[in-house]
């Protein structure tokens, strides 16, 4: 089993320095590609990325998740489970909506799941639940 501790750039950030998330990204995506083949491949961690209710993200994200709209960190992230055959099980699923919340906004009653656990699809089954302790 390979565990990946993740803590991504935040969304300012990707604004500011478009070409140092792209770096991170990038080099996540090289640590994934170095893990063992035969390895459950765990990341897990805050990416910073919201993970909308589209469609298109349907092949590797659970549709109980607090957000509508994927984020500019999201797309990044789907795209990385994409390309590594990971599933995003922090969305697979249902709790109720304070139980989903990782991150609140400071002086507002505003939560977001921005904090994630991937695995890949083959190894999706070790993973029986994934909750918001508050």
């Amino acid at each position: 089993m390979t565990l990946i501790s993740v803590y991504a750039p935040t969304e300012d950030e990707n604004k500011r320095n478009a070409e140092g998330v792209e770096r991170f990204y990038s080099k996540l995506s090289d640590v994934c590609d170095k893990t063992p083949r035969n390895d459950a491949l765990i990341l897990l961690g805050d990416f910073n990325a919201k993970i909308g209710k589209e469609y298109s993200n349907k092949r590797v994200a659970g549709r109980h998740t607090l957000h509508d709209i994927t984020s500019e960190n999201g797309e990044k992230l789907v795209q990385l489970a994409i390309a590594h055959n990971l599933e995003i099980s922090s969305t697979k699923f249902q709790h109720r909506r304070i139980h989903r919340g990782t991150w609140k906004v400071p002086g507002q009653n505003i939560c977001n799941q921005i904090d994630h656990i991937l695995v890949n699809k083959r190894r999706a089954s070790m993973i029986t639940d994934v909750r918001t302790l508050r």
